[in-house]
This record gives structure tokens, sequence and C-alpha cells, in this order.
């Protein structure tokens, strides 16, 4: 059960404002940034219908861009299919730190792979990742905002998987890709990253295995990168995408996983478990 939301009063004020994305309810001069990138898990499955009331509506007080958009506007359902975990994870974080501003900018296409689609050195979708965040980035300063980039949060592996990368080339992809990131938005970017699902039996058992254990290995070996359990979250009967309280509980998962990082920076203090050294975010109580 999700811990937050669902019981907890939004205040939601739908104007003009809201209706034509125009941003000046939030009245920011400084704004929080997350980038958003993967496949179609981070693209969103979620069908809208199945939210919980309270987020069906605007969130007057999170700014998103996403790339079929191509606008600022306030977070919503919308993207992916219908919604993805962004929704979530936009009323978590804004939630828990009342105070701060924030923006989530997404850009993720499904069935898209790291090895060729993101590869940093001439992927086209990362290159379609890199406009979307430059054109949100810009969108924000016509706003009349500032903004500093504080993580990424990534749902990415499946098509991997399928395509049978093994262990070592994905976890070389992965450190190759992170690094690129931090490149680009931020030598120390804290970098989100959700582990495939046990449950996402689609993929064949060994194949599904190599990528879940490169991406512990890629946890295990950096400080700034941050493992997300995905166990147990809701999946479709396709057995490989989430459905909508899956990705609800995917977007609480991030939201808790920044919370406890940006209280408890300091990764000796998470919980380790006993999974090829990785260390996974778990969530708050």
């Amino acid at each position: 059960m999700l811990k937050r939301t669902v019981l907890r009063k939004l205040v939601i004020t739908i104007g003009m404002a809201s209706l034509l994305g125009v941003t000046t309810s939030m009245h920011a001069d400084h704004v929080k940034v997350f980038l958003l990138g993967g496949q179609s898990n981070m693209d969103g499955r979620g069908d809208s219908d199945e939210l919980p009331q309270g987020l069906r509506s605007p969130q007057n007080d999170v700014l998103f861009y996403y790339r079929s958009n191509a606008s600022l506007t306030t977070l919503r359902p919308g993207s992916g299919s219908d919604f993805g975990p962004e929704v979530q994870f936009g009323r978590t974080i804004a939630d828990e730190f009342s105070t701060d501003n924030f923006a989530l900018i997404k850009h993720a296409v499904g069935g898209t792979n790291l090895h060729t689609d993101w590869d940093p050195a001439n992927g086209e979708t990362y290159s379609a990742f890199q406009d979307t965040v430059k054109d949100g980035l810009e969108a924000l300063t016509d706003a009349g905002h500032t903004y500093e980039i504080v993580g990424m949060l990534w749902t990415q592996g499946e098509r991997d998987g399928k395509d049978g990368r093994t262990t070592a080339q994905y976890e070389a992809d992965l450190n190759d890709f992170i690094g690129d990131i931090r490149t680009n938005y931020g030598e120390d970017l804290p970098f989100f990253l959700s582990r495939l699902s046990s449950g996402q039996t689609d993929i064949r058992a060994d194949r599904l295995a190599q990528i879940r254990a490169a991406q512990n290995n890629v946890a295990a070996g950096d400080s700034k990168t941050y493992l997300i359990d995905t166990d147990g979250f809701k999946l479709k009967d396709d057995n490989l995408h989430f459905d909508a309280a899956g990705q609800l509980e995917l977007g609480e998962a991030f939201g808790d996983a920044y919370i406890d990082a940006a209280h408890t920076p300091e990764p000796t203090s998470m919980l380790v478990f006993g999974v090829a050294g990785a260390m996974l975010m778990t969530r708050r109580r």
C-alpha cells in the first residue's frame, strides 16, 4: 500500500494557469531539476483511470517537461501510454520538501536498448534525450526560473536482457552511460537506478539474471548510484510492464531513495543486502 499519497490531502488550485501549462503558480526563483530516462517502464504504461483521485489533476507545485509535450506544464498524467513513475515521484518529494521547488524533465522511449539506442557516442535516443533536457532547461529559464540539476532517475534494461547482453557488457555500458550523464549534467550527480524485477518473467530467466547482476555491480561500485529494488511491484499480465499500482510503487520508491539520500548522504548509512554487494534502497516506513 502506498503510504503517503492515497490518504494525503492534496491542495490543488485549478485555474487558467494550470489549464494552459503556465508556471506562475509556483512563484519559483530557483528549481531543483530531476532528469528521467529509460524505456517503456519509465515512459509509463499506467492507466490514469486507476490513479487515486488526487493524482488525476495537475500538481501545481511540480513542473514537468516531457518529450512529446514540447512545453513546460505542471505535473500530471499524460506521458507514455498514460502515466509513469513521475506522478508519484513528484508528489512524494514535493510533500517531503515543501519549501523547495521541483521540475521533472523526462525523455523515455519504449523498446530502446542501452548498448545502441542510448549509446553516449552516437545513440539516437540518447541524443534526443539531450535535446529534451536542453529544451526543458530553456523553458525553465524562459519562464524566469533559475535551476540546478539534482539527480537522474533511470528505468531500463528489459530490451538488453532480451538482446542477450551479458553482465559484463551491460555493466560496462551502464558505467559509460552514467559517466557521460555526469560529464554533461554534474560530476557528482546522484543516479537512481531501478533494478529489473524478478517478476519480469517475459525475459528469459538467465538473461534477466545477467542484467540484474550488472545493475547490482554498478551500484555496488559507485557511492552516488542508488539501486531501487522493484521485486514485488505489480505487473501487467505480460509480466514485463508495471501496471498502474506498480508505476505508483516505482515512483514512491524513487522518491524515498532521494529523500533518504538527501537526509543521509553517506553510503555507509544505507541498508546493505547480500546481493552482489549492491546497496538497495528500501521504502521508508
